[in-house]
């Protein structure tokens, strides 16, 4: 049934980004999954790999490996209560990072795992630049690169 004055999505955005969150973070400390919880604020507000919502900017393809097709955190995720003290962290994470405005990570719109070897290509390419860890995630924001010094 269509009901034209109900604006409620089924599954909302803040819901999806804490999904992500533990798909990506689940065994980081709270700061480590604010650095998620930013890094999908900012893409869906500055529609880098989104098209300004949350939903797009976590489903994109490739992007948050938690939603690709394989990997098993989309179920384990998906099959935790609400009333999981990581959920119940992820979803404060979440909260934090839209209400308070934070910026663990430095404006940062990447992130892989320190434990990858090789690190991936768009790390070393020398258009990003790494600008913290926060655990066992490196975070890098985009540089500009025809303004020396210049980052977005």
């Amino acid at each position: 049934m269509n009901n034209p004055t109900c604006n409620v999505s089924l599954v909302p955005d803040w819901q999806w980004a804490v999904m992500t969150i533990l798909q990506e973070a689940r065994s980081q400390t709270l700061d480590g999954m604010i650095g998620v919880a930013e890094v999908i604020r900012d893409r869906t507000k500055s529609k880098f790999y989104s098209n300004g919502t949350v939903i797009s900017t976590v489903l994109w393809p490739y992007q948050f490996s938690g939603w690709n097709t394989k990997d098993p955190n989309r179920e384990i995720c998906g099959k935790m209560e609400l009333d999981n003290p990581l959920v119940i962290m992820a979803i404060r994470a979440w909260r934090i990072a839209n209400n308070n405005f934070t910026s663990l990570t430095g404006g940062a719109l990447f992130y892989h795992a320190s434990s990858m070897n090789p690190f991936p290509d768009w790390a070393t390419s020398g258009e990003v630049e790494k600008t913290t860890q926060i655990q066992d995630h490196i975070f890098y924001r985009k540089v500009t690169p025809d303004v020396p010094n210049r980052i977005i």
